[in-house]
């Protein structure tokens, strides 16, 4: 009879232990050890409670402090929810003001490495600048130097004198103006057109007699306003100047005769 009973609370105890469950939840920043038991008893544990998260300031040195303060509450949450879950005290936390302390020679301490490296950073922003300016003055020379160098060249082109310019007019009411360069060349072109027909031998002689038309005063103008062809270096006899040649080598130069010219005067009436 007495092992009976025993056997039947051993299977009460053993179903009421398998029949009980433990989870941890949070509720209004504190951590709870939710307990349920057979037949339906709740236990619940109030474990670590976290602080109010803090208004984050815009200045710097008090936001280093805030991080700091926390990180350092951030750290034992971690530590007393770790004994909490295994039934073990929960550890002591520092006090307010030992953690203010610590975390405000932490923050002097960051600035001053802060302030350190701003400070290196300037020193090298100094440097940049030194060299960059150092290449601007080197530009800005060289450039004057190429614009007084080109103020110069063009100060002495500007006084040397311009090629004169020769304007020939005819009767027909056409000009053509050349250069004093362009008809130097064309003299000695003709020159040379002419020495090679001298030498070239005897040509057939040739008379041209120019159209008389208009006045006389008109005629002459336009034979001496005639300008004589020029040949290149290898052109045929055809297109040497009528006047070059005449009468064979050594032969004396021709000079074309003229129309005779017409009298203004009416003619006699007989």
């Amino acid at each position: 009879m007495r092992i009976g009973a025993w056997l039947a609370v051993g299977a009460m105890v053993a179903l009421g232990a398998g029949c009980t469950s433990v989870r941890m939840v949070q509720r209004d920043g504190c951590w709870i050890r939710h307990t349920e038991k057979f037949p339906g008893r709740v236990l619940e544990e109030v474990g670590p409670c976290a602080k109010a998260e803090p208004r984050w300031s815009e200045d710097r040195i008090t936001r280093l402090v805030q991080e700091c303060v926390a990180h350092e509450d951030y750290r034992w949450q971690t530590h007393a929810l770790e004994a909490f879950s295994k039934n073990q005290p929960i550890p002591a936390q520092r006090s307010e003001g030992e953690v203010l302390h610590a975390c405000i020679d932490q923050a002097a301490a960051t600035m001053v490495t802060e302030n350190d490296a701003l400070k290196n950073r300037i020193g090298e922003l100094a440097e940049d600048r030194a060299q960059y300016k150092r290449v601007a003055d080197e530009d800005r020379a060289f450039f004057r130097e190429h614009s007084d160098k080109m103020a110069s060249a063009l100060g002495e082109a500007a006084k040397r004198p311009g090629p004169s310019a020769v304007a020939t007019a005819t009767s027909s009411g056409t000009a053509t103006t050349r250069s004093t360069q362009s008809s130097q060349s064309s003299r000695q072109s003709t020159r040379s057109t002419s020495q090679r027909s001298h030498s070239a031998g005897p040509n057939p002689a040739l008379t041209v007699a120019p159209k008389a038309t208009g006045t006389g005063m008109e005629s002459r103008v336009a034979d001496h306003a005639r300008p004589a062809p020029v040949c290149p270096a290898q052109t045929p006899p055809n297109c040497e100047p009528w006047w070059s040649g005449v009468g064979g080598a050594g032969s004396p130069a021709v000079t074309p005769a003229l129309a005779p010219v017409p009298d203004d005067a009416p003619p006699a009436t007989k």
